[in-house]
């Protein structure tokens, strides 16, 4: 047999970039919280902030907005360290307005600590933004209108965002109208053919108006200052019409009762707050 000779060449090939991404896991149990990560996990794309909401863990949100936490009658809503005060329907809008993009991650406390006290609150869902997201101003308007026969239920108005670098502006205005009447029959019975017959009207009147502007401003990477007011002027009547019947053989008695409850309830509240991050683990000082 004859001999070949083999003959081999180098040749060189470069592969182009390889990335790996993992997606960790979305939620995590601390010993006071738990932790829903948004930013780097299946949570970040193609939702709002009501959805994450709504798929958070130890939270029950209806189709009206509100959010419990679960066994806690008690909740608060906070952007970074900024209390959203606002009702229901405002919230729910305002939090639909915000894609999960743009959220960082999501805390739930059921307990909240000694940094949370002086809210008195009993528990809080607090959203942590991303840093430089949604720069710029942005305007929501509401209107919600309910006709219950012939009482009539009207909400209605606008909530406003500024956001510029370490500047943040927040505000709302709103009216709600909201009349009811009650109506009840009672007409007993008595073994001795006497009669108890009773008739009582309710008239509710409801008149609310109010505004709300927070302000932050980032002094620096670790240090936050902001200025919260808000006021609200209502006007809350009440009329009861009662009339009285008792039939007894050969006699009746009868008894007519009218009351007026009158309210006029008016609140100025500013909350002024001063946050410094004392470390890496984002221990905070506060000042409230």
């Amino acid at each position: 047999t004859g001999k070949q000779k083999l003959t081999l060449d180098n040749d060189n090939t470069v592969l182009e970039t390889v990335t790996i991404t993992e997606n960790r896991s979305p939620y995590v149990r601390q010993a006071d919280r738990m932790i829903v990560n948004v930013e780097g996990t299946m949570l970040a794309n193609g939702l709002s902030t009501l959805d994450l909401l709504q798929r958070s863990p130890n939270l029950w949100v209806d189709h009206n907005g509100n959010i419990r936490i679960r066994g806690n009658q008690s909740v608060i809503v906070m952007i970074d360290d900024i209390i959203q005060r606002m009702s229901a329907e405002q919230l729910a809008e305002y939090l639909r307005s915000i894609p999960s993009e743009n959220i960082k991650r999501i805390e739930i406390i059921s307990n909240p600590g000694a940094e949370y006290e002086a809210q008195g609150l009993g528990g809080i869902v607090k959203i942590v933004m991303k840093k430089g997201t949604n720069d710029g101003f942005k305007v929501i308007l509401l209107a919600r209108y309910i006709q219950n026969v012939k009482d009539p239920y009207f909400n209605g108005g606008t909530l406003f965002d500024y956001k510029n670098k370490r500047l943040y502006l927040s505000g709302a205005i709103a009216y709600t109208k909201d009349n009811q009447r009650y109506k009840t029959d009672y007409n007993i019975q008595y073994p001795d053919d006497s009669k108890y017959l009773s008739k009582t009207q309710r008239f509710k009147d409801l008149n609310s108006y109010n505004a709300r502007l927070t302000a932050n401003y980032e002094i620096a990477k670790n240090q936050n200052i902001g200025l919260q007011t808000i006021w609200t002027n209502s006007k809350s009547d009440q009329d009861f019409h009662t009339t009285n019947a008792h039939q007894m053989k050969g006699d009746t008695l009868y008894k007519t009762t009218d009351n007026v409850w009158k309210n006029r309830p008016t609140m100025v509240n500013s909350t002024f707050n001063y946050s410094l991050k004392i470390d890496t683990l984002e221990s905070n000082f506060k000042v409230i």
